[in-house]
Parts: structure tokens; sequence; C-alpha cells
């Protein structure tokens, strides 16, 4: 298996291959127009020598061309006919190169031949027309400089070296102009050829990403054809699934309101009969049952409704107090209800599911708790983007499974605990599906010794979505305030900063220290004042999203029970700041 700097390094390769194969072809395809062009140039050439200097010179130099232009055409039929001429593109390059000596040579005869023979004049007009065919050779065979080189040395030495031996000190003060010309135009060709080889290579990768842009989209296309038949597939299963729900529900719910109306019946005649009670709960059992998984078919197949009313808070919290106290509280268990801060008189939305959830989330904290009992709170909140209430359940003794319980996430996962029974499991399930159709978000608060605490919150109004806490905490701004760190680094100084952070950072961990103290002892005045000097702290540190928190903290409803079940999340935002903190400042971890 390749990795990555591999296979950058051959798709690399690749690319210099075909951009060579590319500048090869332009090479063959620009020399074919002047093929005819040479010869009627060195008939013309050869005309204006021949009044003062020997003819014979024109027949050498058309030979030597005739022969030059035949190996040209030889190369350029074999580059054009050879099926892997991009990986021999090399090859045909030097082929190409050497070619150049053949092809320059018949300037070079004319050189030798003239020059000696005839005045300055006609030297400097022959040096001219040198020049002219080099830079007609910077043209056409830019793309692959090594031939234009050769080609340029093989005429531009032999007419040099015969005006400095035979132009006297006019011939040495042009070729002297000549050398500084070549040395002035180096840089520009390098630079011409770098361009060229750029813009071929861009043209390649523009069209290898326009083709995988091609495939992309045809694999998307395709991935979308076979979504919508999994989704039609998966709607018609819906459907299947909802038919034999409805079949079954109705098959089942008129023999149990029978049985039940039974059970009523003989209730009234043996009250304390240990079997009519078994009877009546069943029932019980059976149509809650069937209730969830209606509400859980019709959450999955998007038809639930929500209602929309105005209605108080606080009598649906004290009415689900009394159903919780008549149907599911144990004997040796207690339930009271702990209002918090400004709990909003009225707030809109659907009353019946709101009962429902704190339901099912107390029915499930009592499967787990053998002491103590429940504590029910309500209270507004401002930490979202939008008004909202907090609701609560906490159990004083929870001895579930706490590891479920710290990790909230999408899908409540179903085994919470082994001794769970399905229909509390199922009620779990479906209140948090329905926290997230009222646009609200569900968390956990526990630890060993302290319990734990089911919350949810809800916008105060439908249709609003609460801000999620793991979004507020991705954000560094919330997490850890960095302009703020910056400026006062930039005031003070890095070693003073620097200090001043390790020194603030013993100080917050001292006042954490006497927070969990606080809550040990169940001193709820200090809990308040340790929670306040910690959010102060924190703030001053730029924590503000645990500052925020310790303050909440701090607000909180009297009593100590509460507020335990919210001290462990609260030290995992501490920890996660702390270490975020390190992470920025090194030094600090020292």
């Amino acid at each position: 298996m390749l990795n990555v700097e591999e296979a950058e390094a051959i798709s690399k390769r690749q690319i210099d291959q075909r951009v060579l194969a590319e500048q090869i072809r332009l090479l063959f395809d620009l020399g074919r127009p002047g093929s005819a062009t040479m010869f009627i140039g060195i008939l013309a050439v050869g005309a204006i020598f021949a009044t003062i200097a020997p003819a014979w010179p024109i027949a050498l130099m058309l030979a030597n061309q005739a022969g030059a232009q035949t190996m040209f055409n030889h190369l350029r039929r074999g580059f054009y006919a050879d099926p892997k001429r991009a990986e021999r593109a090399d090859k045909w390059a030097r082929a190409y190169a050497l070619n150049c000596i053949w092809s320059g040579a018949t300037w070079a005869i004319g050189a030798v031949c003239w020059l000696p023979l005839v005045p300055f004049e006609y030297q400097a007009l022959f040096t001219l027309i040198a020049a002219m065919l080099c830079l007609s050779s910077v043209i056409m065979r830019l793309s692959y400089p090594t031939a234009m080189y050769i080609y340029m040395a093989t005429i531009g030495l032999p007419t040099l070296a015969c005006l400095a031996l035979f132009g006297g000190p006019q011939g040495l003060l042009l070729v002297g102009l000549a050398f500084l010309t070549a040395a002035a135009l180096t840089g520009w060709i390098k630079q011409l050829h770098r361009s060229n080889s750029e813009s071929i290579r861009l043209r390649f990768e523009n069209t290898g990403l326009v083709e995988r842009l091609e495939r992309a989209h045809t694999a998307a296309e395709q991935k979308r054809r076979d979504a919508e038949k999994a989704h039609e597939l998966l709607r018609m299963s819906e459907r299947t699934r909802r038919d034999l729900l409805a079949m079954i529900s109705q098959g089942i719910r008129a023999p149990l309101a029978g049985l039940t109306d039974a059970a009523a019946q003989l209730a009234k005649d043996n009250a304390d009969d240990e079997q009519v009670r078994t009877i009546q709960e069943t029932s019980h059992l059976i149509g809650r049952m069937l209730a969830d998984a209606a509400d859980l078919t019709a959450m999955e197949s998007r038809t639930l409704k929500l209602d929309t009313q105005v209605f108080a808070p606080k009598d649906q919290i004290e009415q689900v107090a009394r159903l919780l106290r008549h149907t599911k509280l144990r004997p040796g268990l207690s339930l009271e209800v702990d209002w918090g801060n400004e709990v909003p008189r009225e707030m809109v939305g659907d009353p019946a599911r709101l009962q429902q959830i704190l339901t099912n989330i107390a029915t499930y904290l009592l499967t787990g708790t053998e002491k103590g009992g429940l504590v029910l709170q309500a209270a507004s909140s401002n930490a979202y983007s939008c008004e909202a209430v907090r609701f609560s359940v906490t159990s004083t003794s929870f001895e579930g499974s706490t590891q479920s319980l710290d990790i909230f996430t999408d899908e409540i996962p179903l085994p919470l605990a082994h001794s769970l029974y399905s229909e509390e499991v199922l009620g779990l399930n479906i209140a948090q599906r329905l926290i997230g159709l009222m646009g609200g978000r569900i968390g956990v608060d526990s630890a060993p010794g302290f319990g734990a605490t089911i919350w949810f919150a809800v916008p105060k109004h439908p249709g609003l979505r609460l801000q999620q806490e793991s979004d507020m905490e991705a954000e560094g701004t919330h997490l850890v305030d960095l302009a703020r760190l910056y400026m006062l680094e930039d005031r003070m100084g890095s070693d003073a900063f620097i200090a001043h952070l390790q020194r603030a950072l013993d100080e917050l961990r001292g006042h954490w220290d006497v927070l969990s103290d606080a809550a040990n002892q169940n001193d709820r005045a200090l809990l308040t004042a340790a929670a306040r000097r910690l959010a102060d702290t924190s703030n001053v540190l730029g924590f503000t999203y645990l500052s925020e928190a310790a303050r909440q903290l701090s607000l909180s409803p009297p009593g100590t029970e509460g507020a335990k079940a919210h001290i462990p999340g609260l030290e995992n935002r501490l920890k996660n700041a702390e270490t975020t903190l390190r992470q920025i400042y090194p030094r600090l971890s020292a």
C-alpha cells in the first residue's frame, strides 16, 4: 500500500512525463510549416553571397538541410506512431535535440565557407541572418530549451568564430555585442520556458480535475438513485409496519378494555386481592406499551403532531407529581417539587407531551432508586440562543447504569441498565425524541454517591431550536475567551502573564475544592459562595462557559440535593477549559 507522499510523487512524475510529451509534440508541429521556408532562405542568401564568393557552398547547404529535414520528418512520424510516446518522451526529445545539430550545421557550412572571403558588410549581414535564425529557434523550440540551445550553438559558434578571426575590430565588437545579447536573453528565455511548462501542467491538472469531477458526479448520481430506491423501500416498510401495528392494536384494545373493566369490577369487591391488582397493573402495562409503540412509529415516520397552546409549567409539574405519588412511588420513597428562580407563569407548547416526558423520565429514575426519592425542578434558563424553560428530575440515590447516562447523544442507547424493564426503556427513548421534536435538548449529570439528574430544556415558544452545548463548546470563543487572554498578555508581558495564569489556576482549584467539600457537607450557603467565587475567577481567566455554568449553580433553587447533581458536569467543564488553556500556553504544564 502506497503512502500519501509516494502516491503524490508518482502522480507528479506522471504529469511531468505528460508535460514533456506535450512539449515534444509542439516541437514537431511548429517545425512543420518552416521546412519549405528554410530552403527558400538558403537560395536567397546564396544568391547574395554568390556575387562575391563561390557558389558551390549553396549545394552543400541544400543537401545538408534536405538530410536534416528528412530526419525531422522521420522523427515526427515515429513520434506520432508510438503508442507509448508519453512514457518515451525523453527518448524522442534527445533524438530531436541531436538532429538540431544536423539542421544547424547547414548555416555553419555557409559561415565557414563564405565569411573568410567576404568584406565586413557581408559578414555583418550573415551574422544578422544567423541571429534571426536563433530568434526563430527561440520561438519554435521554447518548449524544449535543450534543442534550442543546441541549434543556436551550432549556428552561432562557427559564425562568431569566423567573425572574430576575419572581421577585424568591427568583428570583435560585434562578437562582444552578440555575447552580451545572449546573456541578457538567457534569463528571459528561462522565464518563458517556465511559464510555458506551468501553463501546460495547469491544463493537464484542470483536465484531470474535470474528469474526476465528472466521475464523482456520475457516482453521486448513482448514489442518489440508489438512495431514492432505498427511501421508497423504507416508506413501504414503514407503511407495512404502521398497518401491522394498527391491526394488532385494534385486535388487542377491545379485549384489553374488557379485561380492564372486569378487573375494575372485581376490585370493588376485592380491593386487597393481590391477583386483582396484578390484572390491573398488567392491563395498564400492555396499554402503555401499545401507546408508546404507536408514538415511536409516528415519530419515526414524522407524522406525530405536537399541540400548541398556552399553559402554566407549574401546573404540569404538580400534576406529574400527584400522578407519580399515586401510581409509581414505592413505599419509603419521597417526591418533592423544587421551584427555581423566575419560573415563567406560562409558556406555549404541548402540555400533554410535556407531562409524558416528565413521567417517563421519573419512571426510569425510580427503577434505580431504592432510598431517598425524586426532586422535580423547573426554572427559566438564559443559557441558550432563545428563551427556554429547564426541567429536571433528580434521583438522590440512583443506582442504575451511570456509564450510559454520561453520554446522551442523538439516540439514547437502549441497554441503559441491566435491571430496567422494557416499558421504562421505551418511555425514556420516547421522551428523548419528543424533546428533539420540541426543539430542545436533554442531558444527564450523575456521579457515584451524588445520585443522578436527567434534565431537559425546551424553548418557551414553539418553532425555535436551542443551541446545543456541544456546539457551544466546539467554538473556542465560548470555551475560552482567547481575545481577552491575548489582550492581557500583550499588556502584562509574557513572563508576568504566565505567572498570573498559574496563580489564577491554583486559586480556581482552591475554589473548586471548597465547592466540592460544601456539597459533601450539605452546606448550601458555603456551596453558593464557592460557586460565585469560581464564576468570578473563571471569568478573569477567560473561561466564559465555565463561569456561566458556575453562576447558574449559584443561582439554583435552595437545597443541596438538586445542586449536587450538577457538580460532575461542572467538573468536566473545568477540566476541559484547563486542558485547553495548557495547550495554548505549554509553559503552564511545566
